[in-house]
């Protein structure tokens, strides 16, 4: 199963696990999950490109492990809470389609 935490309080988004729904190469699920992380921690790169607005983020990308944390300056936290909250969605549409195949919480 996969598991997707978004910590709102840290902008920090950990997702872990396989969906495990089909053969590795073949899971769909995985791969939806998959390009999620990958555009988050794409958005992430790109609002550090201006150093006065962000710091550089914090990004694992590993096989069943990815860790994204979005670090901005002052007043943009908002910013980057939009930005989360509109791509975690997909995270949260995936956990309500597949419950047998990921989990997605928000704390913080």
């Amino acid at each position: 199963m996969i598991e997707a935490i978004y910590d709102r309080k840290k902008l920090t988004v950990a997702v872990t696990g396989h969906a495990r729904s089909a053969e590795p190469g073949k899971d769909l699920i995985c791969a939806a999950a998959t390009i999620l992380v990958y555009t988050l921690a794409g958005n992430a790169e790109s609002l550090a490109e201006d150093h006065s607005r962000f710091h550089h983020p914090k990004i694992t990308l590993e096989e069943g492990n990815a860790s994204i944390r979005v670090r901005p300056i002052g007043s943009m936290k908002a910013v980057a809470t939009v930005i989360l909250d509109a791509i975690c969605a997909g995270f949260d549409i995936l956990a309500k389609q597949y419950p047998e195949n990921i989990c997605y919480k928000v704390v913080g």
